[in-house]
């Protein structure tokens, strides 16, 4: 655990201390949501392009956090007493420079590890071939960012016998930064590839920006069969004084070569040959990447003075890293949280934070495994697992393995088996009725097992819902916008298909402005799961006028006739003042006010009392067709026509919002003072320089293999019909999940094993088939409906439709699952 002093911190990070001016700080903190207790946490308020963290400091306050780093001072901030502040200039460049200040504190080797791909695999693959003979700090997940960088450093602890941290960049200059911070003394360049490349004036300069990293390294491993990769490091090399270690599987000149054999099944054997010396081994993979990243890390293993064979040996047991935290429902309904990625102390307090966010106000439960291979005592270690459990508010512990059930004296009340098969032969599920559950477990522990037992699985198809994805589309979205420009999401429909709730949990963290709605039931939904944020609901009936007023659900009026009912509502409710938001109908012909109409709604308003417009709207009917862009900028251009005269008659101005997703891409000089973000944060893009990404994947499976000759047909009506030998995989995905009738017959495809098969025959209620001949495919394999390839936008091509379609239309027995990278 880190330890500093009040003038340790000033030291490390400069600026000015305010407030009180003794004590001391044994941690850091950079998203409010993850402290849970805050005693000695020093919050850092980063400014990111969704949040201002000074926004969180009040909030923080009177959650008992007493210690921060800022670079503004509110006049709110003067009615903390007993606060601590450090005034820096810039908050990053702050946390930055005490993550820094802490790396120089220990002598211990560090890697470092980056390239364009595989910078986490290779991360974990090395720390599981060290973990047997050494303790390990390293980066959690893909902790590789300005932030996440300095926070997996201020892991570094006395226990550490070295430390393995990866590093990513997405602009020019980020990698000074990171380089000072972990001052490398190995490191491992993977691979160069084309992420990022916009921001860079060419291949080789995105190159010589990441191999900034290792200037202060004593040693540095690249794979010599990459050209580029190769002339660059040498030139960098030769530059710096850093030895350069090679290795290749194309027989190219480097330092250590290995020989593959053809894969057999789901391995292959290699032969490496270094120093003289040939040593064999076996990898559980025969995938190109996968080879490379296991590669990789046995040349950093020995160059860390690993005993080659012993580390060759491990590589065998190498297993795939499942580098996400998975949301789903357990069988009670309540949140199933699946984490049997790794398990260490820095992992378990990862998952707690997102078990805290995720399961907030419900009894929780922790399912843990012994933590193994940390070189601490045992005693030290549970403690301050213990310590965490209850920082976190865990209500009930079952601990899994011989380890921590010798330490069952630390978890009163918590109960304890020898194994994870013992724990499902026994497991009473009662026990869990009414409780979220984290399961948190290291590989060998099989924890998936407990996930099963546990899951509400009905269903193996499933629609995984990416937040990381939806952060960066919504990041996209906001750096597009002019200053002070509002946002408004739309959740309607489920949130098209991906869950509204969760959603617009996720968009409330964000700090988007307005929700946006198609019914008052769904607007009820949002309040009922404690979402605050002002609600737009786009088709209110007026039935559910009284309904919207009682939970503060603000309704679009585009008729005479539902403003003088809504008005009617508010009165005899005795309400004042509540807003509205005025739809005109500027050619999309739908609903809405005309402009023969704005006399009759101007003498109406401004005979109301109880009513207050929050923002006057319409709809563009063709934003996405450049064809039509003369209609849509004559829409544009009444709609600014007609707001004038509305402004005019209120003597107020009330906030203007034309663009959707479409027209936030191609109409930017239309943002006025609100924009409606829609399809646009699931990823589906007018334009392939947009730089989104797809947010929701529609799993299946293979369910069975047929071989077929010719004459047989497939499917109901006979219409798949078989003209030579062919195989099929039948899918348990049929047009009552969301898989329209219209992509079958050769129409739509989807991918198994990393190929697009075409559907065969009509597509079935609950069932389709498609072409796998020639293909290598088993029963349970994996089969993609949609994601990033097929895309939605190819799929709604396909079916000649819209990507609204194919993804509001997947039924609600398909499973959600949420999960964040």
């Amino acid at each position: 655990m880190m330890h500093y002093t009040f003038q340790e911190l000033q030291w490390a990070i400069g600026g000015s201390i305010h407030g009180i001016t003794e004590g001391s700080v044994h941690g850091v903190a950079t998203d409010s949501r993850t402290i849970s207790q805050p005693r000695g946490i020093l919050f850092f308020a980063l400014n990111g392009p969704n949040h201002n963290g000074h926004d969180f400091i009040v909030s923080l306050y009177k959650r008992g956090v007493r210690r921060f780093v800022i670079a503004e001072i509110r006049p709110e901030y003067h009615d903390l007493p007993d606060a601590t502040f450090f005034f820096v200039e810039n908050t990053l460049t702050a946390l930055q420079q005490l993550a820094a200040y802490h790396r120089m504190r220990f002598g211990v080797p560090i890697v470092a590890i980056t390239g364009s791909n595989g910078k986490t695999i290779v991360k974990e693959w090395l720390t599981q071939l060290l973990a047997d003979h050494l303790h390990v700090s390293y980066s959690p997940r893909s902790f590789n960012s300005q932030v996440g960088v300095p926070l997996s450093v201020l892991g570094l602890s006395q226990q550490a016998d070295l430390g393995v941290y990866e590093a990513g960049i997405s602009q020019p200059g980020e990698m000074e930064h990171l380089a000072n911070i972990i001052h490398p003394t190995l490191g491992v360049f993977t691979n160069l590839g084309y992420a990022h490349q916009e921001n860079f004036p060419s291949l080789a300069e995105k190159g010589r920006e990441k191999l900034g990293l290792f200037k202060m390294a004593r040693q540095l491993i690249i794979c010599a069969d990459h050209p580029v990769t190769s002339r660059l490091a040498t030139e960098f090399a030769r530059q710096q004084n850093v030895e350069l270690i090679t290795w290749s599987r194309q027989g190219r000149p480097a330092s250590i070569q290995f020989t593959l054999s053809e894969p057999d099944g789901d391995s292959c054997r290699f032969t490496m040959l270094h120093k003289g010396l040939s040593h064999e081994g076996v990898l559980p993979f025969g995938d190109s990447a996968s080879i490379e990243d296991a590669f990789h890390a046995l040349v950093a293993a020995i160059t860390l003075g690993q005993e080659p064979q012993r580390c060759i040996a491990s590589l065998a047991r190498l297993t795939p890293i499942a580098m996400r935290l998975e949301r789903r429902r357990g069988a009670n309904g309540l949140p199933l949280i699946n984490d049997s990625y790794s398990c260490d102390i820095e992992a378990l307090q990862i998952a707690l934070d997102f078990f805290h966010q995720q399961a907030e106000g419900q009894r929780k439960t922790l399912i843990l495994s012994d933590i193994l291979q940390t070189g601490r005592p045992v005693d030290e270690l549970y403690q301050e697992v213990s310590d965490l459990l209850e920082r976190y508010g865990i209500d009930q512990l079952i601990g899994v393995g011989p380890s921590i059930t010798s330490q069952r004296h630390r978890f009163p009340g918590a109960q304890f088996y020898p194994s994870t098969d013992i724990l499902i032969a026994q497991l009473k599920r009662d026990t869990l009725r009414n409780s979220a559950v984290l399961l948190k477990g290291g590989r060998s522990f099989g924890f998936e097992r407990v996930c099963h037992l546990l899951e509400k699985r009905t269903h193996r198809t499933v629609l995984e819902i990416s937040m990381k994805a939806l952060e960066h589309n919504l990041t996209r979205c906001r750096a597009s916008l002019n200053r002070g420009v509002k946002l408004l999401a739309l959740v309607k429909a489920y949130a098209y298909g991906n869950g509204h709730k969760e959603l617009g949990q996720f968009l409330e963290y964000h700090k988007v402005d307005y929700l946006g709605v198609a019914i008052a039931d769904e607007g009820v939904a949002l309040r009922r799961a404690n979402i605050k944020l002002p609600i737009i609901v786009l088709n209110p009936e007026p039935g559910a006028f009284e309904q919207m007023v009682e939970q503060r659900l603000e309704p679009e009026i585009f008729s005479t006739h539902s403003l003088e009912l809504f008005h009617e509502t508010l009165e005899r409710m005795g309400v004042d003042r509540f807003p509205i938001h005025i739809k005109l109908d500027t050619g999309m012909h739908r609903v809405g006010f005309t402009p023969e109409n704005i006399d009759t709604l101007l003498a109406v308003l401004t005979r109301l009392s109880r009513i207050r417009v929050a923002s006057v709207f319409t709809h563009l009917a063709a934003a996405d067709d450049p064809q039509e862009d003369e209609f849509t900028l004559g829409q544009i251009n009444l709609f600014s026509i007609l707001y004038a005269r509305i402004a005019d008659a209120l003597c107020y101005r009330p906030i203007r919002h034309v663009l959707n997703s479409a027209g936030i891409e191609r109409f930017p000089q239309a943002q006025y003072d609100m924009v409606r973000l829609g399809i646009g944060l699931h990823g589906v893009s007018v334009s392939p320089e947009g730089q989104l990404e797809p947010v929701a994947t529609l799993r299946s499976y293979v369910q069975q293999v047929k071989h077929l000759q010719p004459g047989d047909t497939v499917g109901y009506g006979r219409h798949g019909k078989i003209t030579e030998p062919t195989t099929i995989a039948t899918l348990p995905i049929g047009y009552a999940d969301g898989l329209t009738r219209r992509l079958g017959r050769g129409v739509g495809a989807v991918q198994i094993a990393g190929q697009l098969c075409p559907t065969i025959g009509n597509i079935c209620m609950d069932t389709c088939m498609v072409v796998v001949t020639g293909l290598d495919v088993q029963p349970g394999d994996e089969a993609v409906i949609f994601g990033a390839n097929p895309t939605i936008s190819q799929m709604a091509e396909w079916a000649g439709t819209i990507p609204y379609e194919i993804l509001a239309t997947v039924s609600p027995r398909v499973p959600r699952v949420y999960f964040s990278e």
